[in-house]
C-alpha cells in the first residue's frame, strides 16, 4: 500500500550501458568517471525541464559525492550532440 505513491525510476540498465560506453570513448584524462557509472551513484535521470527536448539531468547520490569529487575537475559537464547509430535507419541520430 505504501509503494503506492513511490515514483518509478526512468533510468534503467540500456541507459547505464549508454553512459558507460561514452565515458569509455572520452580521453584517457577522463577516465576517473567510468567508476562514476554505476546504479549506487547516478540514482535516476530526470527531464530537464530548462533544457532542450531530448535532454535529461542525473540524479546522484549525495553521500557518495566526497568519493568522488576532485577540485581539479569542473563540477559540471555538459555532454551534448551524441550521434547514435541506428541500426534500422542505418544512420545516426542525435
Amino acid at each position: 500500500m505504501f509503494n503506492l505513491f513511490r515514483k518509478k525510476k526512468l533510468i534503467n540498465e540500456k541507459d547505464y550501458e549508454f553512459l558507460r560506453a561514452l565515458v569509455e570513448a572520452l580521453p584517457k584524462n577522463y577516465s576517473y568517471l567510468v567508476s562514476q557509472v554505476s546504479e549506487e551513484f547516478i540514482l535516476d535521470k530526470k527531464v530537464n525541464q530548462l533544457g532542450d527536448k531530448g535532454t535529461y539531468t542525473l540524479s546522484l547520490n549525495a553521500e557518495l559525492e566526497t568519493k568522488y569529487s576532485d577540485k581539479s575537475f569542473p563540477q559540471l559537464f555538459i555532454v551534448k550532440d551524441v550521434g547514435v547509430w541506428n541500426e534500422v535507419k542505418g544512420s545516426f541520430e542525435q
